[in-house]
């Protein structure tokens, strides 16, 4: 039989969104385990949560203006536009 416990940690885990990092946190907790993990949705309140949790905020203005420059764009072949994530140490800054 599977059991939690027999289950090995990963050595870090990424979550996708605010929604799913609240089932992550809560499974870590009940299973009483250190894992890293990072989330991509970005937010103040859950980024002071644990010291193990890194966050990146999207660009939401940099996505919007690359958006636009699409549309205001001659018709031509498509490219992948690349829009970084912004950083955030645990301060917010």
């Amino acid at each position: 039989m599977i059991t939690s416990a027999s289950i090995e940690s990963p050595p870090a885990l990424l979550v996708n969104s605010k929604i799913s990092l609240e089932g992550v946190v809560r499974w870590l907790r009940t299973e009483r385990r250190d894992v890293p993990f990072g989330c991509f949705d970005w937010d103040p309140f859950a980024a002071q949560l644990a010291d193990n949790i890194g966050m990146v905020q999207q660009d939401v203005t940099g996505l919007v203006a690359t958006a636009f420059a699409r549309i205001d764009a001659p018709a031509g072949l498509p490219e992948i536009a690349y829009v970084p994530c912004i950083l955030r140490a645990r301060d917010g800054t």
